[in-house]
This record gives C-alpha cells, sequence and structure tokens, in this order.
C-alpha cells in the first residue's frame, strides 16, 4: 500500500482559498500562512474521510498563536474526531445542536426565541461561534483557551450551554 502525502486538490484549494481569510494583516502577509496551511493540509490527509471543512481554519490559527505546529495539528484532530466530529464531516451535529439551542432557548427565554425566529434563528456571529467552536475572535484569545478546556471535560453540550447563556446575556440588545 502507498502511504497518501497530500491533500486532495479540493481540500488544498479550499484551504488556499481559506488562508488570507483567516489571517488577515495590514500587509497581506503573515508569518502564519504557512504554518496554517501545512497543518490543514496534514489534517486533511491524516483524515480524508473529513478531508478540510471551514471552521478547522480558524482553530488551528487560534492553536498557532501559542503552540507548535504538532501540537496544532493534535487539538484540530481532537476537536474534529472527538469533541465535535459531526461537525465537520457532514455538519449534523452543527445543525443539531443549533436545534437544541433553539429548542432552549424557548423554554428559558421565549420573548429572545420568538425574535431570533423572525431571523431565522440563530445569528450569524453565534451560527459563526458554533461552527468555529469559538477560535472566530468574538471573544478574547485567552477565554477560548479556558472555553476550550471546559469543552474538552464536559463536552459539547457545554458549547450549547454558553451560546444560549451568551444570547440570554444580549438579550436586551436583540429585544
Amino acid at each position: 500500500l502507498q502511504r497518501k502525502t497530500e491533500a486532495s486538490d479540493d481540500a488544498r484549494h479550499q484551504i488556499d482559498l481559506d488562508l488570507h481569510r483567516t489571517v488577515i494583516t495590514e500587509k497581506g502577509d503573515s508569518p502564519l500562512i504557512a504554518p496554517l496551511a501545512q497543518v490543514l493540509s496534514a489534517y486533511a490527509v491524516h483524515n480524508p474521510k473529513v478531508g478540510y471543512c471551514q471552521g478547522m481554519n480558524f482553530i488551528t490559527a487560534m492553536c498557532l498563536h501559542v503552540m507548535t505546529q504538532e501540537e496544532a495539528f493534535w487539538v484540530l484532530a481532537y476537536m474534529a474526531e472527538r469533541v465535535v466530529p459531526d461537525y465537520f464531516s457532514n455538519m449534523e451535529g452543527a445543525i443539531a445542536d443549533k436545534a437544541c439551542i433553539d429548542w432552549m432557548l424557548g423554554i428559558s427565554a421565549p420573548e429572545l426565541s420568538h425574535k431570533l425566529e423572525q431571523f431565522e434563528g440563530l445569528p450569524t456571529i453565534m451560527w459563526q461561534a458554533l461552527l468555529c467552536v469559538f477560535a472566530n475572535n468574538i471573544v478574547p484569545t485567552e477565554a477560548v483557551f479556558v472555553f476550550w478546556a471546559a469543552l474538552f471535560n464536559k463536552g459539547r453540550v457545554f458549547l450549547v450551554r454558553v451560546i444560549c447563556q451568551l444570547l440570554a446575556n444580549c438579550s436586551g440588545v436583540i429585544l
């Protein structure tokens, strides 16, 4: 058997598109771009069934700020394969968690839930937070790592609870 050493053309193309959307600098170049591409491509080879999906780029970029490439790779693998596996392979988990958030808000904050239904559910920023597991710069970096530690310990139900609480905390602005 020959071991595959390169990501598929589709994965490489999507990674290339997302690199500059992930790491934004004034000059348009960042020392983080090459390591980010390498980690994402390595993961696409490691798990060809999933390959590369948007959201992985933000998780990996966040990790690369404080970890080696190898450590970032294994955090991404753990996140994608153990913590939120069906977020990246087929999005069924993210869709189910969104439905759970909608249901929980319907019980705990019916006015907020009704208002969000007028906008077809979760605000875009919360949907992005769900898919990127909060690595999309809506909370400070330090908070993301504290959140991930709790997420790794408590499971993805913690992610759903946090999003519900954040929405409830912002209900005054939303309503």
